[in-house]
Formats: C-alpha cells, structure tokens, sequence
C-alpha cells in the first residue's frame, strides 16, 4: 500500500509594493492584503487545533478584521483603477507580462 502526499496549497504572491504613482501599486497592494489574511486564517485555524487562550485567538481574530478591511479596501482601488480582480497566483502582471 503506497501512501500519497496531499498535495500542498499554493502559496498567494507577495509582491513588494512600489511607487503609489506606478500603474498597478493597488494590485499589488491587494495580493499582499489577501496573502497575509489567508496566513492569520491559518494561524487561527492552528490556534484552534491547539486550543489556544481565549485572549489569543480574540487578538488573531481582531487582527483578521482589520486585514479583511485593508483587503477590501484594496480591492476597491484595484477596481476603480479599472483593474480587474482576476488575475491567479502564477500571474506575470506583477512582473510586468501579461495576466
């Protein structure tokens, strides 16, 4: 009997923010939003599993709020800069190729 590995979730990029000024700064501004919120659904999920101090995941799920509305916030820009929120983890328009 052969035991397969579960596959691994791919990781969301994590681009560095540029200039405000450059063209996609929102877009890249929402992956690095939606990256970190997936990481404190993880973490919240781990402090769960370990059944963490009430004061810790209060303060994880606290800081899930806030990133939830930075993300949202983001996304808004991304939209209104005529961006559309389609683009997946493997996408080049980031570097500058096409989505």
């Amino acid at each position: 009997m052969s035991i397969t590995a579960k596959p691994r979730a791919q990781k969301l990029p994590y681009p560095n923010p540029e200039n405000p000024e450059h063209p996609r700064y929102w877009l890249i501004t929402y992956f690095r939003e939606l990256a970190e919120f997936a990481e404190l659904q993880k973490l919240l999920t781990q402090m769960h599993r370990r059944n963490a101090r009430n004061v810790t995941t209060m303060a994880i799920c606290g800081a899930m709020i806030n990133a939830e509305r930075l993300t949202e916030k983001a996304a808004k820009y991304v939209v209104s800069n005529g961006h559309l929120l389609f683009a997946f983890p493997e996408t080049t328009v980031l570097q500058g190729g096409a989505a």
